[in-house]
């Protein structure tokens, strides 16, 4: 449990120091792992989370507000190990030590979630709907050549491209 919660909050605040203890834990129980791999169900699940960098969400939004709710039932609906989510009242608001809350805010007066990949974040979501699509892409490749378009893929198995799921980046 402590190495999970030092990954994500190494992941919420940006700083590796968080991380340090949860990958030596993590390669101390390698050996053990790999021969018995029944009895760390929750070490492997943080082993995967501490390889592929997680899905980051902020949500920006009065908490009383239909959409903020919205959103954070899309969040909460289902088990989605990859993901780190933070969630501001509104904008300007957020914790100093999440910086990347810092910079969402809200679109129109309105509520907005921002979907990031490896500092990367899509425009804001507006709609349950639209949060809910964007957090079904998953890249296909960790890396991609110079000029090279990312590939996508969506929960069903397709290959999607596009606006969808997308990795030019809304802001850095």
């Amino acid at each position: 449990m402590m190495a999970d919660v030092l990954l994500r909050l190494a992941y919420l605040t940006g700083d590796n120091r968080y991380r340090r203890p949860a990958d030596t834990k993590l390669a101390t129980l390698a050996s053990l792992m790999e021969g018995y791999p029944a009895a760390f169900g929750h070490w492997l699940s943080v082993a995967a989370f501490s390889l592929a960098p997680p899905a980051q969400v902020a949500v920006v939004g009065a908490r009383d507000h239909v959409t903020t709710r919205a959103f954070l039932d899309v969040l909460s609906g289902s088990y989605r190990p990859d993901l780190v989510v933070a969630y501001s009242p509104s904008s300007g608001n957020a914790p100093a030590l999440i910086p990347w809350l810092q910079e969402s805010v809200l679109h129109a007066d309105q509520p907005a979630a921002y979907v990031c990949r490896e500092s990367m974040c899509q425009a804001p979501a507006t709609s349950p709907a639209d949060l809910a699509d964007r957090l079904a892409c998953r890249r296909l490749t960790d890396r991609s050549a110079p000029g090279e378009r990312v590939r996508w893929w969506s929960a069903g198995g397709s290959v999607v491209s596009g606006s969808l799921c997308t990795s030019r980046p809304y802001r850095q």
